[in-house]
């Protein structure tokens, strides 16, 4: 069974979301022939590969020219001398009697060590060759790395569904809007993430974190003593509705979620202490409805 991330991975740079500014950018860069030692950089599952490698088809088509373009993980070669055997061997033995760009693709740049980011960037002065470097966090890359590279962000802030409702009726898909959207929130801008999630949700439907329980948890929570709450009341419907609920999904990610969510809200460092407790140690509903709401109701009353 192919995934559909790799199934619906777009072809052609017109086909994946980016801003105006960017695609005017990438098309310049095309038609002029002028290609600068770039950057790709944000969250994962942004299209930073997909973008790249999109846009290297694009010049070989306009140029043609073939075998010019080599893609190297940086993760899985981390030692900076394999990496430089290989991209020597691929300068001077693929189209060495042209003179044509040459590119070499660096995934997960972010994980070489600080040395080997500074070997690096000596390899950037090779006449006739191009690096499109990709990272996740650019605040692990050396600042005169940053310096010397056309810095591009993505981000996926532009908000079109085009792609997930696409996939969605290309594979008939039977889901609510509201079941739709929460898979949306619990994964954006990661839209790898959102697609597997869709394609598992698909074959084996499961329990999604709701943005409206979260909502809820954030409004309508009391102390659970209920001591001044009757049981017609809605609030201790909903504390009863939302106990429930939580008890059927994975409380972890929840409880990530949740606090992405209460930073709207009043917080103090006790509560963010307590949370950072309840995600990485305790990870214990009793705390979270004895100890950790009651506190988060005080500061938001």
């Amino acid at each position: 069974m192919l995934p559909w991330i790799e199934k619906y991975r777009p072809n052609h740079l017109n086909d994946i979301i980016l801003d105006e500014e960017t695609k005017k950018l990438f098309t310049n860069m095309i038609d002029d022939k002028y290609f600068p030692q770039i950057l790709f950089y944000g969250p994962p599952g942004t299209g930073k590969t997909t973008t790249i490698i999109c846009l290297l088809k694009m010049y070989q088509a306009k140029y043609k020219c073939s075998h010019n373009v080599i893609h190297l993980n940086a993760s899985d070669e981390r030692g900076i001398e394999t990496i430089r055997t290989q991209i020597h061997s691929f300068i001077y033995t693929q189209g060495m009697f042209h003179n044509d760009l040459k590119f070499i693709v660096l995934d997960e740049v972010d994980s070489m060590t600080k040395p080997a980011q500074l070997s690096l960037l000596g390899l950037l002065n090779i006449p006739n060759v191009r690096f499109c470097l990709i990272c996740n966090y650019i605040s692990k890359l050396i600042q005169p790395l940053r310096d010397a590279l056309l810095l591009i962000p993505f981000y996926n802030t532009i908000n079109d569904d085009t792609y997930i409702n696409n996939i969605v009726e290309k594979e008939h898909i039977k889901i609510d809007n509201e079941t739709l959207k929460d898979i949306k929130f619990n994964y954006y801008p990661d839209l790898r993430s959102t697609v597997n999630s869709l394609q598992n949700y698909y074959y084996n439907p499961y329990p999604i974190i709701k943005e409206n329980i979260l909502d809820l948890v954030c409004t309508s929570y009391n102390d659970t003593s209920y001591s001044n709450t009757s049981y017609n009341d809605t609030s201790y419907s909903n504390i009863i509705m939302i106990n429930e609920y939580i008890k059927t999904i994975y409380f972890k990610d929840f409880l990530i979620k949740l606090f992405i969510k209460m930073l709207n809200y009043n917080v103090d460092i006790k509560l963010i202490k307590m949370m950072k407790d309840l995600i990485i140690i305790k990870q214990d509903f009793d705390y979270f409805d004895k100890y950790f709401m009651p506190y988060y109701k005080e500061l938001n009353p």
